[in-house]
């Protein structure tokens, strides 16, 4: 995937995520986190949310993100089950793969720390919206752990 891609389709979620209340946080994650990414790499965006599961809920989702506007049509669109979170994986024309991946807020809970959730914040989380400082309070504990 193209940085420039990256950059645009970053930009239409960070849009989305700041225009709709419940989505408290978003972070950049995977390999285009950690600036290693290969040609085919998709890119993996984590959302935290007040009530992740009703994104999963309705037909009518994902209407109001912003892909048609932006020049994007949605090729295939997959839900992953994780347990406690969700996602979306999207193919997208022109050619692009993006995985959404919904987590309540408590994925970024401090006591206790989640060692898998702390290995990602550690390793490749690139915050791109934090409303409530989530992703931030997370980090700061982590280096006082």
């Amino acid at each position: 995937m193209l940085p420039s891609t990256v950059t645009g389709l970053c930009q239409i979620i960070t849009d989305w995520v700041q225009r709709t209340p419940d989505l408290r946080a978003l972070g950049m994650i995977g390999s285009q986190a950690r600036g290693t990414p290969r040609p085919n790499s998709d890119l993996d965006l984590l959302i935290l949310a007040r009530r992740p599961r009703r994104y999963f809920d309705g037909p009518t989702w994902p209407i109001g993100i912003g892909f048609e506007p932006s020049g994007y049509d949605v090729v295939s669109c997959e839900v992953v089950d994780y347990g406690t979170r969700q996602s979306y994986r999207f193919k997208l024309l022109p050619a692009a793969e993006l995985e959404l991946i919904f987590a309540p807020l408590a994925w970024a809970c401090v006591n206790p720390i989640d060692p898998a959730s702390a290995r990602i914040v550690r390793d490749e989380l690139r915050v791109l919206v934090d409303k409530d400082g989530l992703f931030y309070r997370f980090s700061a504990a982590l280096g006082s752990a």
